[in-house]
């Protein structure tokens, strides 16, 4: 009898669900669903209108991912291998110091005691310190390949240190394609038109300056300080 008040409940509920009358629902007066509860016939052959728009891929789109800067250590391994070894040093003899190292901390490196993660970011300090490196390193690499053979060469690879203005044009698109490939990775026609803006910087500092090597020497700091050089 302890259930008797549970059954009654249920009871009155299930009466009055069956006693209740269904509400109505007014018809939409738009779309298949309105027509359909106002009784009105659907048109079987109706075919929804179609654009083509060609092959489309089912699978997705290949993940971008920015650039960004190399750190220090492969900074300096970059700059040494593009330039036969040199490095951004100051001083001589046994007062010799890289200045990566000695600048590290304030370029952001870790000492893994204060910082654990090395700033990456190319800020001005960084694109301050990136100009003197390519200047210093630059100047030395003019000073070698005066003296240098041509297959030791790393700048004045199809031309000569000797050349004049009009020597230096001749062999000039064919040494900024090389260049090209070998600091920034790309591979150009010598009539690319990439190489017109690298072509004016070298003409107008040799003009200048009337000397073929410094205009080498702009080359290479440009090609050098630009982000295409420290940044993967």
């Amino acid at each position: 009898m302890r259930h008797l008040p549970t059954l009654l409940l249920l009871l009155t509920l299930v009466g009055c669900a069956t006693d209740t009358e269904p509400v109505p629902v007014a018809p939409s007066e738009t779309g298949v669903v309105g027509a359909a509860l106002e009784g009105e016939a659907l048109n079987p052959e109706a075919v929804a209108d179609l654009v083509d728009h060609g092959e489309v891929s089912l699978l997705p789109p290949d993940p971008v991912r920015l650039r960004q800067r190399m750190n220090l250590d492969q900074l300096a391994a970059a700059i040494a291998r593009t330039t036969g070894g040199l490095s951004w040093t100051e001083g001589t003899g046994a007062n010799t110091k890289d200045l990566f190292t000695t600048l590290a901390p304030t370029l952001g490196k870790p000492d893994f005691n204060q910082i654990t993660q090395e700033d990456l970011s190319p800020s001005s300090l960084f694109q301050k310190f990136m100009d003197d490196a390519a200047r210093d390193v630059c100047q030395k690499l003019v000073v070698v390949e005066v003296a240098a053979p041509e297959l030791e060469r790393h700048l004045m690879i199809h031309v000569e240190p000797t050349d004049d203005l009009e020597a230096m044009a001749l062999g000039m698109d064919e040494n900024l394609s090389e260049l090209l490939l070998r600091f920034h990775g790309k591979r150009l026609a010598v009539d690319a038109p990439e190489l017109v803006q690298w072509r004016w910087l070298a003409t107008s500092v040799a003009n200048v300056t009337q000397s073929p090597t410094q205009g080498w020497r702009a080359v290479c700091v440009a090609l050098m300080t630009h982000p295409q050089f420290y940044s993967y």
